[in-house]
């Protein structure tokens, strides 16, 4: 009993290392890997746990791994990027048989987000009221090339503070709707985690939060006085906020369309130019840890290894086969692992902002899927235990549920 409760803890304290260190990245630079090592020792700490699908599982993509690492040494790619990326793919994909108590998942994804939107607002109070404009430029450039993000105007006097940790920001707003994420101060705590996600700056969160609440409304089902009242205060609330919201996106737009887009168009040109250098190549790609040596209009990318369509890069790396078979293993585990409405939806949402940022496919990418895949375990687990007839039906998946007892 000692060692299952030793166990629970320690897995408990990675989670909220690898949260702590994907929030506030941008202050923990230099001790990032230890993330790695928590995942790793959570992984091996799930294992008598898992079933032989899971472990079966677990073989077909190390074998896989292997094969790209192989092939990656043939191309002649730097080992220790290789390393990092076969890394990469192995967390990504196997996270998907992880399984942690729902109290310990909603505590760490919440005691980190919460403080960090805090951090964000005092730190948008300070450069509205208090910063030295002649030295934006300085800051900026200190924050852009130490890689941690990007602070600019935004919305007139108010800056945009785009430090690396906000992608985890929305994903936990819109979970906060479809679980019981906060006991305490609901309508407070989603209004700070709101204000942090604004002042980030991105365009893509405020695109994904309302295509979740559209769909999040479409699926429940509401009386007549319901959808009528409904009815107006999305009239209200259009008319009150449609001029300024049309402002803010033909802005944000054409800024985008000068700036960030022709970025993304680069990046794209780029990566799939090298990719198609030979026919080889094309199907199997350049070999983990490849990097283009070209520099273009608006960035230099000799070395790099780290784009804003980092999905693309993904494809340079692995070519069209592999990348097909990298894809087909997440779509299956995401519909067997997600097996609710709801929590599809909010990864819907989260793939919707991610899939062109470098989000879904480094950690943010882990900790959303551990997230999901376990509370709809735990849900599955109090069905099972309302109903035992569902025993049979579904006992495949009932020694999944036994992992939150560790």
């Amino acid at each position: 009993m000692r060692y299952l409760m030793l166990k629970k803890d320690v897995k408990a304290i990675c989670w909220f290392v690898i949260n702590i260190i994907l929030v506030w990245t941008a202050f923990l630079t230099k001790i990032t890997v230890l993330s790695n090592f928590a995942l790793f020792l959570i992984v091996i700490l799930s294992w008598s746990y898992f079933g032989k699908f899971e472990k079966r599982y677990l073989e077909y993509i190390i074998s896989f791994i292997f094969c790209l690492f192989a092939y990656s040494l043939i191309q002649n790619n730097s080992f220790a990027s290789i390393i990092r990326f076969s890394i990469i793919l192995f967390f990504i994909l196997a996270v998907y048989i992880i399984r942690l108590p729902r109290a310990t998942v909603i505590k760490g994804i919440t005691y980190t987000t919460i403080p960090y939107c805090v951090f964000l607002i005092l730190a948008e109070f300070y450069l509205v009221l208090f910063f030295d404009k002649s030295l934006l430029s300085t800051l900026r450039y200190s924050v852009t090339t130490s890689g941690i993000g990007d602070i600019y105007p935004k919305y007139g006097p108010i800056y945009a503070v785009q430090l690396v940790g906000t992608a985890a920001l929305p994903f936990v707003f819109m979970l906060s709707y479809v679980e019981e994420v906060f006991i305490r101060h609901k309508k407070a705590k989603r209004l700070i985690l709101l204000a942090g996600i604004i002042i980030a700056g991105n365009f893509g969160f405020i695109v994904a939060i309302a295509v979740f609440w559209i769909l999040l409304n479409l699926s429940k089902k509401y009386t007549y006085n319901e959808l009528f009242n409904r009815f107006i205060c999305v009239v209200v609330l259009t008319a009150i906020l449609g001029p300024s919201m049309i402002n803010f996106v033909s802005s944000t737009l054409e800024q985008k369309k000068e700036e960030s887009n022709a970025t993304r168009i680069e990046q794209a040109q780029v990566l799939m130019q090298d990719m198609n250098s030979s026919v080889v190549t094309a199907l199997f790609g350049k070999g983990l840890g490849n990097t283009v040596e070209i520099k273009g209009k608006f960035r230099d990318y000799r070395g790099q290894q780290y784009y804003e369509l980092q999905s693309l890069y993904f494809l340079n790396q692995l070519g069209v086969i592999p990348f097909m078979i990298f894809l087909i293993f997440n779509i299956f585990m995401t519909f067997k692992y997600i097996r609710y409405g709801n929590l599809r939806i909010v990864y819907l949402c989260y793939v919707l902002y991610a899939i062109t940022n470098p989000y879904i496919l480094n950690t943010n990418q882990v900790v959303v899927i551990i997230t999901l895949v376990s509370l709809s375990s735990y849900r599955l687990k109090q069905r099972l235990n309302k109903n035992s007839v569902y025993g049979k039906e579904l006992g495949d998946n009932y020694r999944y549920c036994r992992a939150l007892q560790s």
